[in-house]
């Protein structure tokens, strides 16, 4: 039988072995994820909403229309905003924007801060 001792070392080594697999698998996945986006034109926009959905892969549901028993009069159209939508005024790598509203996106402050111009990203 081993020592609690042994155990022990043997989890931090087996923990470092780990780290190295994960750091190298990481820079893997990201590439692969990043081709598989670039392939079916997908956005960091659209992976932002699609992370507030339940059941992945799937759009969410239609609305209007009869829910949850209520007839169909009787349900809840949209909300609809009496300003249009905002024009995009920066885009990024990857298909990421932003409209120039409120606080710097992450994505924009990383690539500043690693030397590049916020004009550099301004949409035509």
């Amino acid at each position: 039988m081993k020592s609690l001792v042994d155990l022990q070392a043997q989890i931090e080594a087996l923990q470092k072995e780990a780290a190295v697999v994960r750091s190298r698998e990481y820079k893997k996945t990201v590439t692969q994820i990043l081709a598989l986006m670039r392939a079916f034109g997908i956005t960091f926009e659209e992976l932002r909403r699609a992370e507030g959905r339940k059941s992945p892969g799937r759009p969410p549901k239609a609305r209007g229309g009869a829910t949850r028993g209520r007839p169909k009069a009787a349900a809840k159209s949209p909300r609809r905003s009496s300003k249009g939508k905002v024009k995009v005024k920066f885009r990024g790598p990857g298909g990421a924007t932003w409209t120039g509203r409120g606080k710097q996106p992450r994505w924009l402050k990383a690539l500043v801060d690693a030397g590049r111009t916020v004009e550099e990203f301004r949409a035509e």
